[in-house]
């Protein structure tokens, strides 16, 4: 599998591993990877992203956004997400999702909004 490149089309899958956060804990980044195929998107963090893990809502379980940056400063969104069973004791959590945006940090609107569309294709 490879890591993203601006050539990947959706049939590709890539990995890309880096620092991810909540919108709403900004300032607590955890490291973690997204590995996207066509037929699925997870989000496995290297630990816990909440300081208190009695702390976490709702909203955690399955947030609405969670965001990304590479080092090479590549941003992110990983959109409409639940929270994966996982293994008792261990310090990852994994989410599924059913998008993923490479290039910007989309708002958390309930539907994300494009001011334009390019589709490409060749025969």
């Amino acid at each position: 599998m490879d890591h993203w490149s601006q050539s990947c089309t959706l049939f590709d899958s890539f990995r890309i591993e880096d620092h991810w956060w909540y919108p709403h804990t900004d300032t607590r980044k955890i490291a973690g990877v997204l590995t996207y195929t066509s037929d699925d998107i997870i989000l496995a963090f290297f630990g816990t992203p909440y300081p208190d893990p009695e702390s976490r809502g709702l909203e955690d379980l399955q947030p609405r956004v969670i965001y990304g940056e590479t080092l090479g400063g590549l941003l992110i969104t990983v959109m409409n997400c639940n929270q994966r069973q996982g293994q008792m004791g261990s310090p990852r959590i994994a989410y599924s999702a059913t998008h993923v945006f490479v290039g910007e940090h989309l708002v958390t609107d309930p539907e994300p909004r494009f001011p334009s569309t390019s589709v490409q294709y060749w025969s």
